[in-house]
């Protein structure tokens, strides 16, 4: 019977899973699977992920284990995205970006929401930056080193109104979620501060006032159950990293609240390819 049982798990795993596998790994469908080369990262990741008829159930297992945590999970769950990098890089052209997260501290949290964390991010882009040039570097380092003396003990109070920071002559459009226009200031201000030959405007603030109140809990009906449906929350959250977005390849971590990752002589240590 416990045969019976592995066997169909097993037949299952490879009708399906690995077809789940072959779509991730597209760009190497051309490849036959037996000249896949093992010294190659993405080739060898391929091969092990693969379940094949003569694995053990321990080896299918441990292909799961290894497919669960650094593809699909990676894909899925970094830095917010909601679709893998690699389909997002090739469907779109962007201006190289820097996002700064926070979080709350997880002592502050209520019993209700211990497994919630309370998040909140913005974003600015680098119009100036000529990432094609090996001398950009030095502007990267520059720019984490402000972000780093900026915001290493910065905490902010995230609310339910939206303010946004358009300054058209510097390209730049910044938004998030404030508790007030005066949290909102101390933000964006600081982050104009990490850039150079750009000066804060005050002017540059606008308010969007939500259209209807977030203070009320609502309820909806899902399935025939009614369920409280998720709020926007207030509370204080900390600085936790900034990441740099290139289209093309993985997020580079600038700066996290412990020291600064990024130097001019290290940075292309960072630099990786999706495929790497």
């Amino acid at each position: 019977m416990t045969q019976n049982v592995t066997e169909t798990l097993q037949s299952f795993i490879r009708q399906f899973i690995n077809k789940i596998i072959r779509e991730d790994f597209k760009d190497l469908e051309e490849t036959p699977f037996e000249a896949l080369d093992v010294n190659v990262p993405r080739h060898a990741i391929r091969i092990i992920c693969t379940h094949v008829d003569s694995d053990s159930l321990l080896h299918t297992i441990t292909r799961l284990i290894i497919y669960g945590f650094f593809v699909f999970l990676p894909a899925y769950l970094s830095e917010g995205y909601n679709i893998p990098y690699v389909w997002l890089h090739e469907n779109y052209d962007f201006i190289p970006q820097i996002i700064f997260y926070f979080v709350d501290d997880p002592s502050t949290r209520t019993v209700r929401n211990k497994n919630k964390p309370l998040e909140m991010e913005t974003s600015i882009r680098l119009p100036f930056l000529d990432i094609s040039q090996q001398s950009s570097t030095n502007d990267i380092e520059r720019i984490a080193n402000k972000i780093f003396l900026n915001f290493k003990n910065f905490k902010v109070t995230k609310g339910k109104i939206k303010y946004s920071y358009r300054d058209k002559v510097n390209k730049i459009n910044m938004s998030s979620f404030f508790a007030s226009k005066s949290e909102a200031v101390e933000l964006f201000k600081n982050v104009i501060l990490c850039l150079e030959n750009v000066v804060y405007d005050n002017d540059n603030i606008v308010e969007h006032k939500p259209e209807k109140s977030f203070t009320v809990s609502e309820k909806r009906y899902v399935f025939g159950r009614k369920l409280e449906i998720e709020r926007r929350r207030s509370g204080v959250v900390q600085f936790k990293k900034a990441t740099l977005h290139i289209q093309g390849i993985k997020p580079i971590k600038l700066v996290d609240t412990i020291k600064n990752h990024v130097t001019g002589s290290k940075i292309n240590d960072l630099i990786q390819t999706f495929y790497e």
